[in-house]
C-alpha cells in the first residue's frame, strides 16, 4: 500500500521479516500494556520521506528505506509502542508531558528486548540506548527538551532515550514488582483522562509508600548525570571477605542506589548500595574473593565514564555523517581520539 509503481519493490523475504516481528511485538505489547485501541495494525511504506515513522490509530507508516533485510528492529519496537503512547494513553501537555510519550514507546521497546533476547543481546540494546541518551547531556532537562523539534537529534537523544532511561532507574530504585504495579494503574487510571508528568509522579510515589520527588526532580527537572570513582579494602573475615569503601560523584544533589558487581574466580556477585550526596561509604561482604569491583556494571544509571564519553563522541559523530555534516562529523571524533589515541572504532571513523 501508498507504493509507486516506478519504485523498487521491497523483497518477499523482508517484508515477511518485518510483519513476523511486529506480530512478536505486537503480541509482548499486549500482554504487557494490555490491548491496543484497534486490533490489528497496518503497516504503509512512504516513498521519498524524510522522517523515521509516522503513527495513527491502527496504522504505521514507514519510509521505504526501513524496507530491507536488515530493518531497524529497535526503531520499529519503538514506533509499534506508540499504538498505546499516546493512542491509548495520551498526555495533558505534548511538551512538558512528552517523555510519557516517546520515552514511554523507547522503554516499552527496551523492556521487549529484555523479556525476550539473552540477557547478554538485551544489554547491548540498553548500552546503545544509554550512549544515545547522552549525546546532548548538559545542555537542557527533559522536561524542556520536550518543546524541541520533533525529529532533532536533541530530542530523540533527551526526550526518546533519556526519558526511557527515567522510566527505567525509577524500576531501579522501586523495585520490579512496584513497577509493575504502578505500570497497571497508570495504565488504567489514564486511558480516558490525559496524563501529566506531575500524576504520573504522585502515583509513582503512592505505589512507593514514599515521596519521588527528589528522583522527578533530579532527572527530568535538571540536567548532569554523575562521573563515579570508588576507593576500596577488601579484608578477610570468618565467613569469607568484606569489601569496605567509597563511591564519590560530582552532582551537589544526588540521591541514587548504585549497583556493584564483585568478579571473583566464580560467578559475580552483586550488590545495592545508595549513593547520597558527593561521597558515601560501602561495606559489603562477599563469599568468594574478590578480584574487582565495578559499578553499575548492567547501565541501570544514566552515568558518565571515560569509555562511554568516548562512544557518545563516536556515536554523535555517526549521526553528523550519515547527515551529511563531515566537518561536524571529524570534530567529534577527535575529541574522542584526544581521550584516548588507540581508539580503534573513532580512528576508523575518522579514516572514513
Amino acid at each position: 500500500p501508498g507504493r509507486s509503481r516506478r519504485s523498487p519493490r521491497p523483497s518477499r523475504a523482508s517484508v515477511t521479516s518485518m510483519a513476523e516481528a511486529v506480530g512478536k511485538i505486537l503480541d509482548f505489547y499486549t500482554e504487557t500494556f494490555g490491548p491496543p485501541p484497534v486490533p490489528a495494525l497496518n503497516i504503509v511504506e512512504v516513498q521519498g520521506a524524510n522522517w523515521r515513522s509516522q503513527w495513527s490509530v491502527g496504522t504505521l507508516l514507514l519510509p521505504s528505506s526501513q524496507f530491507k533485510k536488515d530493518f531497524d528492529l529497535p526503531a520499529l519496537a519503538s514506533a509499534v509502542a506508540h499504538q498505546w503512547f499516546p493512542l491509548k494513553i495520551a498526555v495533558k501537555d505534548p511538551g512538558n508531558d512528552a517523555w510519557l510519550v516517546d520515552g514511554m514507546a523507547e522503554f516499552a521497546s527496551l523492556l521487549y528486548f529484555e523479556k525476550t533476547l539473552s540477557p547478554a543481546e538485551a544489554q547491548e540494546h540498553t548500552d546503545k540506548a544509554l550512549v544515545k541518551a547522552l549525546g546532548y547531556e548538559g545542555t537542557i532537562s527533559v522536561r524542556q527538551a520536550g518543546g524541541l523539534e520533533k525529529d532533532s537529534p536533541e530530542y530523540r537523544s533527551l526526550v526518546q532515550y533519556k526519558g526511557a532511561f527515567v522510566l527505567r532507574m525509577l524500576r531501579w530504585v522501586i523495585g520490579e514488582e512496584s513497577f509493575q504495579k504502578l505500570l497497571t494503574q497508570y495504565l488504567q487510571q489514564f486511558q480516558n483522562t490525559p496524563a501529566s508528568t506531575e500524576a504520573f509522579e504522585k502515583l509513582a510515589s503512592e505505589v512507593a509508600g514514599g515521596d519521588l520527588n527528589y528522583f522527578f526532580d533530579q532527572w527530568l527537572n535538571s540536567s548532569g548525570v554523575p562521573e563515579f570513582k570508588q576507593e576500596y579494602t577488601v579484608f578477610r573475615t570468618k565467613d569469607g571477605y568484606k569489601i569496605m569503601g567509597q563511591i564519590k560523584q560530582d552532582l551537589d544533589l544526588f540521591k541514587m542506589p548504585v549497583e556493584l558487581q564483585i568478579q571473583t574466580d566464580g560467578d559475580a556477585e552483586y550488590a545495592r548500595v545508595d549513593v547520597t550526596g558527593e561521597s558515601s561509604d560501602f561495606d559489603v561482604v562477599s563469599q568468594r574473593k574478590p578480584k574487582m569491583v565495578v559499578i553499575d556494571p548492567r547501565e541501570k544509571l544514566l552515568r558518565m565514564s571515560k569509555d562511554i564519553r568516548i562512544s557518545v563522541l563516536v556515536n554523535r559523530g555517526e549521526e553528523f555523517a550519515n547527515e551529511g555534516k563531515y566537518n561536524e562529523a571529524v570534530d567529534q571524533y577527535q575529541k574522542a581520539i584526544d581521550i584516548d589515541s588507540h581508539n580503534s572504532l573513532a580512528t576508523f571513523r575518522m579514516g572514513e
